[in-house]
């Protein structure tokens, strides 16, 4: 999926915080004030698409293994034809149609109990 640009890949944006982290630490041992509100500033940006990405992936991910089930899905129809296929053969041996046939049943008190 990541080949074909359905989802972001959450390593980079991990490598991509850790690397920001290293400069961050850097600069704050080189005592470079600008440096580290620049890269606090950038951190925090990759945080939060590394929050939304993750959230996006876990509901991607649900939503594939819902897919999965569906999919199951789809070889039902043809066992569904086959069995109505079944179901019309031996309803034209046994002379039976679709409709249903009424049928007027006389109860006495005595069936009735």
């Amino acid at each position: 999926m990541q080949r074909e640009g359905l989802i972001i890949d959450v390593k980079e944006i991990k490598q991509t915080l850790q690397t920001i982290n290293g400069k961050y630490d850097q600069a704050v041992q080189a005592d470079d004030l600008d440096k580290v509100l620049q890269l606090a500033q950038q951190r925090k940006q990759w945080q939060q698409i590394e929050s939304v990405t993750q959230s996006h992936y876990t509901e991607f991910l649900e939503f594939c293994q819902d897919f999965a089930d569906w999919a199951q899905l789809g070889g039902i129809k043809s066992d569904t034809e086959q069995i109505l296929a079944i179901v019309q053969q031996l309803m034209a041996r046994a002379d039976l149609s679709l409709e249903i046939k009424p049928r007027l049943t006389q109860y006495s008190s005595a069936n009735l109990k």
